[in-house]
């Protein structure tokens, strides 16, 4: 645990994996400037010598965006689908 949030390496990652599945990482947990890139530094190291793939994904957040967002979800138009 991080932070109040619940933080998996991406060895623990790989167990609940597909033998070829693809993990996008977006962001990270941390407090300081180290602590978001920790696991996906940990993925980069880990993926040349496994099947499964390690992707990290950047995004830049923008209030319109952001707003633009709200607003379907308000709407109906989208919503969260949670798997297992």
């Amino acid at each position: 645990m991080l932070n109040g949030t619940l933080v998996h390496s991406p060895f623990a990652n790989r167990r609940a994996m597909t033998p070829d599945g693809v993990l996008v990482m977006v962001g990270g947990p941390g407090g300081d400037w180290v602590g978001p890139l920790l696991r996906p530094l940990q993925a980069a190291v880990l993926s040349p010598f496994v099947d499964q793939e390690f992707v990290l994904f950047l995004g830049q957040l923008k209030q319109a965006d952001l707003e633009v967002l709200a607003e379907l979800g308000e709407s109906g138009k989208i919503s969260p689908v949670i798997d297992r």
